[in-house]
């Protein structure tokens, strides 16, 4: 989008207009924003493109596509025309009568979301909705009468277009609200239309394997599925001929039941991704298929798309062979039960070759990071309770079991790469060199003195063999990811430096990514020269741009679940703390020899914002056992915050920081009048673009006035010197590492 409107300035002609923008070509010429010349259409003076900002009063922000625009120009609210936060909208320059340049908006673009969630408050003797994204108050288009019949404190969601309701998801005080104002934040449903779901019903429950002739029958050979233990969409199945050292990886054959632009394709194609909550699924198919037909369920006859890869003796790859098939899955393993496999070694039987695959695939893992990377990461899963409490918490790893699926899995994706020369295409560029010197700067801080070397994987090596003898692997690795560039979809190669290999490409899980089904799709009208199945490259390139978008979509609302559920819920659910009270916490209040927490005071809102005050009942002071999970996760926020929260006592707000690089990540929790959450937003900001009502954050993560100045320049500065001197020493201290690893953004 931003290139195409970038493009009209300079002129783009008609057929260089894709599909997906030829409509908005249309209405920007009916709204005289763009004018015809020759067959070229080019942006008329006065007007710019770009993305709204809206600050909490109201006003505007305009943040210009054209970079000559060196300052974002203001926007009365009387001239939103009905824009809301992050937009993409055609402004019409104003005539400068301040010192700032306005503008007015003419033509929302493209709306960063079609719908919106808000609170319902009184304001005086009307009752609107308050914006939970923004904290704007909008007039709902619903009579008073029936606005006043609903309890204050009701969340509601709307149609962005007309402030139209939606839907009640219910009040704030209701605590099963909170999962359905993450997914309406982000725009995910977990139910799907009828149409899908008898589209899904009509596959039926079994398979009845008369009707499939021309497929290869592996029925009869002992197929495994090895995954987490709550899965119930199974992917993929494995088995290994020791004989003639033959490995089968079989993936669900999505493509089978899911035709190009039906109901669910149109779907699937909208949802990208399937997302795993602490809880809760929210698939990219229909349940009746992720869950039933498609699932690789264990003794059930199933479709499958399978490759047989052969290895010589050296654990090299001699053949690759793909195949359309039925296999029957002979056991559903867990990572957990085949680690324990691995070291007790029973007689698995017929299965009993998965020890003979355990060995290759060390060796093929040994092979393969001569020259890729290894890195040991954790993952936080949670357990709820029925109420939706948290229940426990674990660090995942990275295991034996995890490890040799993700060869098998890693083999298989690289077959498929191979045999596409325009298609779908997973690739991860080198790093950049800048992004390195300042990971090797952090690092020194941490103790860990490395020079630079031309060979990265070689100096990669170096930093995490420092940071074993120092304890600091996990943390260090996650240092290195970011100081990489991201991995992302294409229809052109880019091979995959991370991984170390030339092609890459995703295969191995059509059941919750869309990027694999039409990976599917293309090999198979590949090997049956189907040209009606084939994608042009600018058609792929869409579909795959848009995915990569979804992802960062729904990785943001993963965390958006997992930072709610962790930095408060935790230390409240084993606590037996109140929510005002775990907000007033100070560290001197924890004994971590004795393990026992000392409730003193409690956290009151007054006008001005929240202040701590001694409890109004002796039995509110009390003294509390910690368990061992909770001091575990106290001790390691103590190693990264002095403070335990940095509180913007003005605004009401808790404010978690963290600085890497040039990037200032944060999370800012508002708490209501009832002190329950009311909104969190975990935006990332560039030092660059660092605005004078950011500086408070930046120098509460850590930052040193001497460091602000040398990152800012000193201009810079001066504007927030009034806020740094509201800051406590506390506030400056330099932190380690900036972020626990589980609230990792």
């Amino acid at each position: 989008m931003k290139e195409f409107l970038n493009n009209l300035n300079y002129g783009i002609s008609a057929h260089e207009v894709s599909n997906e923008f030829k409509q908005i070509l249309r209405e920007l010429l009916a709204n005289n924003i763009i004018k015809e010349h020759k067959n070229r259409y080019y942006l008329n003076n006065g007007y710019v493109f770009g993305t709204l900002d809206i600050s909490s009063k109201g006003t505007g922000f305009l943040q210009c596509f054209d970079e000559s625009f060196k300052k974002d120009l203001l926007i009365e609210n009387k001239n939103l025309k009905g824009a809301n936060y992050k937009d993409i909208v055609a402004a019409k320059l104003l005539p400068l009568k301040k010192k700032r340049p306005s503008a007015k908006v003419v033509l929302v673009l493209k709306r960063a979301n079609e719908t919106s969630l808000v609170i319902t408050k009184r304001y005086g003797e009307a009752v609107l909705g308050m914006n939970i994204k923004t904290g704007l108050s909008t007039a709902l288009k619903a009579s008073q009468k029936s606005l006043k019949a609903l309890p204050l404190g009701t969340i509601l969601k709307i149609e962005n277009q007309d402030n139209n309701i939606i839907e009640v998801l219910g009040h704030i005080d209701d605590e099963s609200v909170d999962e359905k104002i993450s997914l309406a934040l982000f725009n995910k449903n977990n139910e799907f239309s009828d149409a899908c779901i008898k589209e899904a019903l009509a596959n039926g429950d079994s398979v009845d394997a008369s009707m499939y002739e021309n497929r290869l029958d592996l029925r009869t050979l002992p197929f495994c599925t090895i995954d987490p233990i709550h899965a119930k969409d199974f992917d993929d199945a494995i088995y290994f001929d020791t004989e003639k050292r033959e490995l089968y990886v079989a993936i669900a054959d999505v493509s089978e039941y899911v035709y190009a632009y039906s109901a669910i394709d149109k779907e699937a194609r909208s949802r990208g991704f399937s997302i795993y909550f602490p809880h809760i699924a929210i698939p990219m198919l229909p349940r009746p298929l992720s869950e039933n037909i498609c699932s690789l369920k264990p003794h059930l006859d199933r479709l499958a798309y399978c490759f047989k890869i052969t290895l010589d003796l050296d654990c090299k790859v001699v053949k690759e062979e793909l195949f359309e098939t039925i296999i029957n899955s002979k056991r559903r393993f867990n990572y957990d039960e085949v680690d324990e496999i691995l070291i007790q070694k029973p007689d698995l039987k017929e299965l009993s070759w998965l020890y003979k695959l355990f060995e290759i695939t060390k060796t093929l893992r040994k092979n393969r990071l001569k020259n890729a990377f290894e890195f040991r990461t954790e993952e936080l899963r949670m357990n709820l309770d029925e109420n939706l409490s948290l229940k426990s918490t674990i660090f995942e790893k990275d295991t034996p079991s995890h490890n040799l699926i993700e060869d098998c899995m890693l083999l298989a994706n690289k077959a498929a790469a191979k045999l596409i020369d325009v298609g779908v295409f997973r690739n991860h560029s080198s790093a950049d060199m800048k992004k390195i010197d300042r990971l090797l700067n952090e690092l020194l801080e941490l103790g860990i003195d490395v020079k630079l070397k031309p060979n990265l994987p070689e100096l990669i090596r170096d930093i995490q063999a420092l940071a074993d003898e120092l304890g600091l692997r996990a943390e260090v690795d996650k240092l290195i990811i970011k100081a990489q560039k991201k991995a992302e979809y294409s229809s052109e190669n880019g091979g995959h430096f991370g991984l170390g290999f030339d092609k890459y490409s995703h295969f191995t899980s059509p059941i919750r990514r869309y990027s694999d089904l039409i990976l599917h799709r293309l090999l198979k009208a590949k090997q049956k020269k189907d040209k009606k199945q084939f994608y042009t490259k600018d058609e792929l390139q869409t579909v795959l741009d848009y995915l990569e978008s979804r992802s960062k979509t729904d990785n943001e609302l993963q965390r958006h679940q997992e930072f709610f559920y962790y930095c408060l819920v935790r230390l409240l659910a084993f606590s037996g703390l109140r929510i005002n009270e775990a907000l007033a916490l100070n560290w001197s209040d924890i004994d971590f020899n004795a393990c026992t927490l000392s409730v003193n005071k409690t956290l009151s809102r007054t006008e001005k914002g929240f202040k701590p005050s001694t409890p109004k009942t002796k039995a509110s002071i009390r003294t509390i056992l910690l368990d061992s999970k909770t001091l575990e996760v106290l001790k390691a926020w103590r190693t990264v915050h002095k403070e335990m929260l940095f509180m913007n006592g003005k605004r009401s707000e808790l404010i978690f920081t963290d600085l890497h690089g040039d990037y200032l990540y944060y999370a800012r929790v508002n708490i209501n009048l009832k002190n329950r959450i009311q909104k969190i937003e975990t935006p990332t900001i560039h030092l660059h673009g660092l605005r004078h009502t950011h500086a408070s954050l930046l120098f509460a993560s850590g930052v040193s006035m001497k460091e602000a100045q040398a990152r800012l320049g000193h201009s810079s500065i001066q504007m927030t010197m009034d806020i740094y001197t509201h800051v406590t020493d506390d506030q400056q201290t330099k932190t380690v590492e900036k972020l626990a690893k589980f609230a990792n953004f």
